[in-house]
């Protein structure tokens, strides 16, 4: 009888060995196209900064009221009073985004150039921040580099990038602190201690990242190490509050008890998530990506949720939940929760190689999604001259120079002025604590004090705009009695002053 040849029965049968082999050859193809559309949202992302930075097209009234507050300090005002010689003042701001800002001012650089590179560089350290992370958790380089470049995918991230405002920079300080949590040494969990306080004084509801880190210590026996960071990060952030405060003469106080809340109401409050989900709904590449991480999150064995990665998620989610239940919210808040969903995602890929490639494909798809926007906006938006739209509002103020009344402290701040308002929504909230607060502002109007005013609105369009969110009841009225349209120029309406 034929005898079988022994060395062909100790191989795998053909048909597994083909399948392991196209599993891994399909993964890596996969990684490799999420490798290419990952390079080209960090491309497009350096051309939007190179085309934006120059015609400042992302420089909203919230970036104006961030330059204000770092010129204001320039100048010597830490937190200019609610209302004192300068004009109105009121910011729920925490300090150091701003402090950085006038320190490169003092360094010799203009000011919306000492902006942008804190912009960009929170952006890069974010981005870092993120790769660091990761390898940390022993996630593989090119998926970790390709999770980090995907930051940069979220509108919330491109307009922290674009803009000038204090949002990046509190979300890097923060992943870099979660890093030095995983890293070696009684050393390293000082340091995590101090970058925790850096970010709370950023950004005083970046405390997310120090309550994931004390619960991953604390479930994995590390009590004792959970009690030092939190202890210390908390004693960091009492000096913040109270060096801030002391160094403000009181004002800093003075200005939290006036906006923190902003006016929120208990039904407000308690439909958050409505809020959430209407500003995500708005950027719908963002939501793709949160989407995946709570599908990773969802897909992850119970062990998994007593680690850092899901940890961080969960605070994430609930600190933003938390943040929509104020007035006034708008999207760029969804940037740290989209980091914590490619966290997810990236851990999520490393423990279930079975599903990886399912989860990478999802993800290559979502971020060509995310591709479109950003080329769109670098074809179009961000190539709009604020300078240039400025420049034509000021042809509508006329020859007369003086002081201009502008909804966006953007306009002064670009005419060589310290602006009157400083933020026309802490206006409102402050109005409403205490009517007479608005007397001052009426009087100037009255007495045509300012050659002109500037609004970002048609006001017979967005009549509700100022009724119920900048300025308040009562102003549109007070306004048009002493001020009479001049024209408008892209959007922003001008007002001069009524001939007698």
């Amino acid at each position: 009888m034929h005898q079988p040849d022994a060395r062909v029965s100790t191989l795998p049968p053909s048909s597994v060995f083909e399948t392991e082999t196209e599993r891994h050859g399909a993964e890596r193809w996969i990684l490799a196209c999420l490798v290419g559309a990952t390079l080209l949202v960090v491309t497009l992302s350096m051309m939007r900064a190179g085309v934006a930075w120059r015609t400042g097209a992302h420089l909203t009234q919230v970036s104006g009221s961030w330059v204000t507050l770092a010129v204001d300090l320039r100048d010597g005002i830490f937190y200019r009073p609610l209302y004192g010689p300068d004009g109105y003042g009121g910011t729920r701001f925490f300090p150091l985004h701003f402090v950085l800002h006038a320190g490169l001012m003092k360094l010799g650089f203009d000011v919306l150039v000492a902006g942008y590179i804190l912009s960009g560089s929170s952006s890069a350290l974010l981005v870092g921040g993120v790769y660091r992370l990761l390898r940390k958790l022993d996630v593989e380089v090119t998926l970790a580099a390709c999770a980090a470049g995907l930051v940069l995918a979220s509108d919330a991230t491109q307009h922290a990038l674009l803009s000038i405002r204090g949002d990046g920079l509190p979300a890097a300080l923060n992943i870099w602190g979660i890093a030095l949590v995983l890293s070696p040494g009684s050393g390293a969990l000082y340091a995590a201690a101090v970058l925790f306080t850096l970010a709370f004084s950023a950004k005083v509801t970046t405390v997310f990242g120090l309550a994931a880190s004390v619960a991953a210590l604390l479930i994995s026996g590390r009590s004792a190490q959970a009690a030092k960071l939190a202890g210390l990060s908390a004693a960091g952030m009492a000096v913040v509050v109270s060096v801030t405060n002391a160094a403000s003469d009181g004002r800093f106080f003075d200005v939290l008890r006036a906006s923190a809340s902003g006016n929120t109401t208990l039904r407000y409050f308690l439909s958050s998530p409505i809020h959430f989900v209407h500003s995500a709904r708005n950027v719908p590449e963002s939501l793709m990506f949160m989407q995946i991480g709570a599908a990773a999150l969802l897909g992850s064995t119970m062990r998994a949720w007593g680690r850092l990665p899901i940890l961080f998620f969960l605070t994430a989610t609930a600190t933003t939940l938390f943040i929509f239940g104020s007035p006034g919210t708008a999207k760029n808040h969804l940037l740290d929760l989209h980091v914590a969903s490619l966290i997810v995602f990236a851990t999520w890929v490393t423990a279930n190689r079975r599903h990886a490639r399912f989860g990478l494909a999802i993800a290559v798809s979502a971020t060509l999604v995310a591709c479109l926007p950003l080329w769109r906006e670098l074809r179009g938006f961000d190539t709009q001259s604020l300078r240039a739209e400025f420049e034509d509002a000021m042809k509508l103020v006329g020859p007369t120079r003086g002081t201009i009344l502008a909804e966006s402290p953007m306009l002064p701040i670009l005419a060589g002025q310290r602006p009157y308002v400083l933020d026309p929504f802490i206006f409102r909230l402050a109005r409403e604590d205490n009517p007479s607060f608005a007397d001052p502002l009426w009087q100037k109007l009255r007495d045509h004090a300012f050659v002109a005013v500037v609004l970002e609105n048609d006001p017979d369009q967005e009549y509700a705009w100022y009724e119920t969110m900048h300025f308040g009841t009562g102003f549109l009225q007070e306004l048009e009695r002493s001020y009479q349209r001049a024209g408008t120029a892209h959007g922003r309406t001008v007002y001069r002053p009524r001939q007698p």
